[in-house]
């Protein structure tokens, strides 16, 4: 149903153009066409739903049975699995594997925050985007369930800091992940409860908690947070949009670089540059490539099948390369024409 606002729009186009539509029948039809795309551009925007460009990307497929959920916070992309969850950036990802878990489909209740419903017996774990770092990690231990079943293992070796932080240095020697001191409570009456908390490092690569005295007939929630120090990538603007891993457990994102880094297989072109990149199981990055026009372009999602073919899809403010269809602007010009795109590369990128 047409609201009065459109009504009056559809009113007004009518009557400009009453004289021509009944001369002529072919050009009748032509402008039945062009009023009904108006009207539906002028109450997408009336409504205030006009599509932008949003941070989180939908959730892809990864050309398998299963769907990876993403968000992305910090300049990463953050991917998660029934059993894994992956953190990309521009050159390199950290890989946490869920050990002795339940077999659980992650949920996601908000843009931003994927939820692991009792991931062990009791126990679930929620990610959240932070501001101030790449994720939230929290995990809420309810009463009865044993803290210690929580173990966790990384694609990186792992080092406890003398002041309780967890690091990983990445394989490149180029950065290092940190996770800050675990902080535990409880809630009683209104008041919170700290409880003393601490990492255990039960492998080389697996990490565990230790927990002092505590109300085990209450929940008890812990809560650190991931930080991404220094980065591969350029000395400008570069960031993980879209994140897929395949059968084998490489890892591919997708994104924009505004300058070039390293040595891509197809050179940087332009102001912003769609960027895809394969990392392997160990996060180490295997190559990068660059695509795009002289103008803003940036990838928003990857996906790749079981031939390792990717697919990538995003926008670009001009043409580039050798499109089976031209670009065309659309039907307004602020901020500037913007045509959705979707390469495909073979494998071997």
């Amino acid at each position: 149903m047409l609201s009065r606002a459109t009504e009056g729009v559809y009113d007004g186009y009518a009557q400009h153009i009453s004289a021509i539509i009944k001369e002529d029948d072919d050009m009748r039809k032509i402008i039945i066409s062009f009023i009904a795309m108006l009207l539906a551009l002028y109450g997408t925007v009336a409504s205030g739903s006009y599509p932008m460009k949003e941070e989180v990307p939908a959730p892809l497929s990864q050309g398998r049975a299963d769907t990876l959920l993403q968000f992305t916070s910090g300049g990463h992309v953050l991917g998660f699995t029934p059993n894994r969850v992956y953190m990309a950036g521009m050159g390199h990802a950290l890989t946490e594997e869920f050990i002795g878990a339940n077999t659980v489909t992650p949920k996601s209740v908000s843009s931003h925050r994927v939820v692991y419903e009792n991931l062990w017996k009791g126990i679930s774990l929620t990610y959240e985007a932070r501001k101030t770092g790449i994720a939230e990690s929290i995990y809420t231990v309810n009463p009865g369930a044993d803290v210690n079943s929580i173990r966790i293992r990384y694609n990186a070796e792992v080092t406890i800091q003398k002041n309780g932080t967890l690091s990983f240095t990445h394989p490149t020697a180029r950065g290092s992940y940190t996770l800050s001191p675990p902080v535990a409570w409880q809630e009683k009456e209104g008041t919170r409860i700290p409880v003393p908390i601490s990492y255990t490092r039960l492998t080389d690569t697996t990490i565990g908690f230790t927990v002092g005295s505590y109300d085990r007939t209450l929940p008890l929630v812990i809560d650190p947070v991931y930080t991404w120090h220094t980065f591969y990538g350029s000395n400008n603007d570069d960031h993980g949009y879209g994140i897929a891993v395949d059968k084998d457990g490489n890892v591919y994102v997708t994104g924009v670089s505004t300058a070039t880094w390293g040595a891509p297989i197809n050179p940087h072109s332009g102001l912003d540059d769609i960027v895809v990149l394969k990392l392997d199981s160990s996060g180490t990055l295997l190559w990068h490539t660059f695509h795009g026009s002289n103008g803003d372009d940036e990838g928003y999602g990857i996906a790749v099948d079981n031939d390792g073919n990717i697919y990538v899809t995003g926008y670009s403010s001009a043409t580039w390369g050798a499109p089976i269809n031209p670009h065309s602007c659309l039907l307004y010009t602020s901020p500037s024409p913007r045509d959705r795109t979707r390469p495909r590369m073979p494998s071997s990128a």
